[in-house]
Protein backbone atom coordinates (compact mmCIF):
# COMPACT_ATOMS: atom_id res chain seq x y z
CA UNK A 1 0.00 0.00 0.00
CA UNK A 2 1.42 3.78 -1.15
CA UNK A 3 0.26 6.28 1.09
CA UNK A 4 0.42 9.94 0.31
CA UNK A 5 2.85 11.55 3.23
CA UNK A 6 1.47 14.85 3.30
CA UNK A 7 -2.39 13.12 3.98
CA UNK A 8 -3.73 13.49 7.49
CA UNK A 9 -7.05 12.71 8.12
CA UNK A 10 -9.32 14.52 10.28
CA UNK A 11 -12.24 11.79 11.55
CA UNK A 12 -11.58 8.26 12.05
CA UNK A 13 -13.86 7.41 9.81
CA UNK A 14 -11.77 9.31 7.05
CA UNK A 15 -9.23 7.17 8.31
CA UNK A 16 -10.21 4.14 7.99
CA UNK A 17 -12.13 4.86 4.15
CA UNK A 18 -8.35 6.19 3.15
CA UNK A 19 -6.90 3.43 4.07
CA UNK A 20 -9.67 1.16 2.24
CA UNK A 21 -9.25 2.86 -0.99
CA UNK A 22 -5.55 2.78 -0.82
CA UNK A 23 -5.50 -0.87 -0.56
CA UNK A 24 -4.27 -3.30 -3.24
CA UNK A 25 -6.81 -6.23 -4.05
CA UNK A 26 -3.74 -8.35 -3.31
CA UNK A 27 -3.45 -6.35 0.14
CA UNK A 28 -7.29 -6.63 0.85
CA UNK A 29 -6.62 -10.58 -0.21
CA UNK A 30 -4.53 -11.08 2.32
CA UNK A 31 -6.96 -9.68 5.30
CA UNK A 32 -9.31 -11.29 4.34
CA UNK A 33 -7.39 -14.58 5.08
CA UNK A 34 -5.50 -14.10 8.11
CA UNK A 35 -6.10 -12.83 11.26
CA UNK A 36 -5.69 -9.25 12.52
CA UNK A 37 -2.72 -9.39 14.59
CA UNK A 38 0.27 -8.71 14.04
CA UNK A 39 -0.13 -5.02 12.63
CA UNK A 40 0.35 -2.90 15.48
CA UNK A 41 4.09 -2.42 14.95
CA UNK A 42 4.24 -2.11 11.63
CA UNK A 43 1.24 -0.73 10.07
CA UNK A 44 -0.12 0.65 12.87
CA UNK A 45 2.87 2.38 14.49
CA UNK A 46 3.22 3.90 10.89
CA UNK A 47 -0.64 5.17 11.43
CA UNK A 48 0.61 6.07 14.99
CA UNK A 49 4.08 8.87 13.71
CA UNK A 50 2.58 9.47 10.71
CA UNK A 51 -0.60 11.18 11.43
CA UNK A 52 0.27 12.39 14.42
CA UNK A 53 -1.96 10.32 16.89
CA UNK A 54 0.27 11.11 20.01
CA UNK A 55 -0.38 14.58 19.71
CA UNK A 56 -3.19 16.55 21.63
CA UNK A 57 -5.71 18.32 20.20
CA UNK A 58 -5.45 17.54 16.52
CA UNK A 59 -8.82 16.96 14.20
CA UNK A 60 -8.62 12.80 14.59
CA UNK A 61 -7.78 13.19 18.24
CA UNK A 62 -10.60 15.28 19.01
CA UNK A 63 -13.38 13.11 16.24
CA UNK A 64 -11.94 10.11 18.23
CA UNK A 65 -12.69 11.49 21.68
CA UNK A 66 -15.81 13.50 21.10
CA UNK A 67 -17.15 9.79 19.04
CA UNK A 68 -15.95 7.01 21.47
CA UNK A 69 -15.23 8.95 24.75
CA UNK A 70 -12.31 8.18 25.37
CA UNK A 71 -8.84 9.89 26.21
CA UNK A 72 -7.07 9.39 22.75
CA UNK A 73 -4.40 6.92 23.50
CA UNK A 74 -2.13 6.80 20.17
CA UNK A 75 -2.46 2.98 20.44
CA UNK A 76 -6.34 2.93 20.79
CA UNK A 77 -6.88 5.20 17.73
CA UNK A 78 -4.55 3.04 15.48
CA UNK A 79 -6.55 -0.08 16.83
CA UNK A 80 -9.48 1.33 16.12
CA UNK A 81 -8.91 2.71 12.80
CA UNK A 82 -7.55 -0.87 11.80
CA UNK A 83 -10.50 -2.72 13.40
CA UNK A 84 -12.24 -0.72 11.18
CA UNK A 85 -10.34 -1.44 8.40
CA UNK A 86 -10.52 -4.84 8.80
CA UNK A 87 -13.99 -5.03 8.69
CA UNK A 88 -14.33 -3.05 6.44
CA UNK A 89 -11.81 -5.29 4.06
CA UNK A 90 -13.73 -8.53 5.24
CA UNK A 91 -17.44 -7.29 4.71
CA UNK A 92 -18.36 -7.14 8.42
CA UNK A 93 -20.64 -4.12 10.31
CA UNK A 94 -18.16 -1.01 10.96
CA UNK A 95 -19.82 -0.82 14.34
CA UNK A 96 -17.01 -0.50 16.78
CA UNK A 97 -18.55 0.03 20.46
CA UNK A 98 -17.87 -3.65 20.87
CA UNK A 99 -13.95 -3.14 20.47
CA UNK A 100 -14.79 0.66 22.39
CA UNK A 101 -15.56 -1.45 25.19
CA UNK A 102 -12.46 -3.64 25.26
CA UNK A 103 -10.31 -0.16 25.27
CA UNK A 104 -12.53 1.32 28.39
CA UNK A 105 -12.46 -1.90 30.17
CA UNK A 106 -8.47 -1.96 29.73
CA UNK A 107 -7.91 1.74 30.88
CA UNK A 108 -10.50 0.54 34.27
CA UNK A 109 -8.20 -2.32 35.06
CA UNK A 110 -5.35 -0.07 35.48
CA UNK A 111 -7.26 2.46 37.87
CA UNK A 112 -8.12 5.11 34.95
CA UNK A 113 -10.59 7.05 33.89
CA UNK A 114 -11.20 6.07 30.40
CA UNK A 115 -12.63 9.23 29.20
CA UNK A 116 -9.71 11.50 30.95
CA UNK A 117 -6.77 8.77 31.06
CA UNK A 118 -6.32 10.30 34.60
CA UNK A 119 -6.51 8.12 37.81
CA UNK A 120 -9.81 8.22 39.31
CA UNK A 121 -10.28 9.90 41.99
CA UNK A 122 -12.47 7.81 44.71
CA UNK A 123 -14.71 9.88 47.31
CA UNK A 124 -14.70 9.11 50.96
Amino acid sequence: MKLNEDFVPSTIDEAINYLFENLSEEDKDFIKCNPNEGCHFTVGMNLRNNWSLWEENTPIKNDFKKRFNLFGHGDDMSGIILKGLFNKVKGFPLNLEEEIEKYRQHWLKFGLDPETGKPWILEK
